[in-house]
């Protein structure tokens, strides 16, 4: 069952290692769906209520120069940076 929280962070599944401190029951795992309905890449949504856990995953993500997408399900908005492309 996917948590229902305010926040979540979108990231390759290769790239879970580079967040140590992830309770797994935050973690969502997901394969991509691509045009035909074949698989595509594998993904994460890491899910939370707290902001400064977000701005945490954010902050590694960024230095680390990897695609991730944020998105505050409470306003409905949504960032993508370094172009994911799942």
């Amino acid at each position: 069952m996917t948590p229902v929280t305010k926040y979540e962070m979108q990231i390759l599944q290769a790239d879970m290692r580079m967040l140590l401190a992830v309770d797994d029951k935050a973690i969502e795992l997901v394969t991509a769906k691509v045009a035909g309905g074949e698989a595509g890449k594998c993904y994460a949504v890491l899910h939370t209520d707290s902001l400064a856990t977000l701005c945490g995953w954010r902050e590694v993500m960024q230095e680390g120069g990897r695609p991730h997408r944020l998105v505050n399900n409470l306003y409905g908005y949504r960032q993508e940076v370094n172009n994911p492309d799942w």
